[in-house]
């Protein structure tokens, strides 16, 4: 059994309140739930307009599985509209 944990900053120009940022966050945390299985929470920055936090794990018989997988979400919170990645680690548990 493998686990990994990604933690992921993630900054958004184009927010100018919290609500903007609630509506990109949720769109952005469905995504990822529903195209990766995996599970995700906001887990910083909350009170801040353009930058967030995530917390991302998937659990796999493969090592490699989760490497996949992890960095397939990479992939997609990079073309994430009205997303940039700031800064992001992946840690094997």
């Amino acid at each position: 059994m493998h686990i990994a944990l990604l933690q992921i900053e993630i900054y958004m120009p184009s927010c100018h309140s919290l609500k903007d940022k609630r509506s990109v966050m949720k769109r952005l945390i469905n995504l990822v739930r529903t195209q990766h299985n995996v599970a995700v929470a906001e887990i910083g920055n909350h009170e801040a307009w353009q930058s967030a936090h995530l917390g991302l794990v998937t659990i796999n018989n493969e090592g490699e599985g989760t490497d996949r997988i992890l960095q397939r979400v990479i992939r997609d919170i990079t073309n994430f509209d009205g997303c940039e990645i700031a800064d992001f680690s992946i840690e094997r548990l």
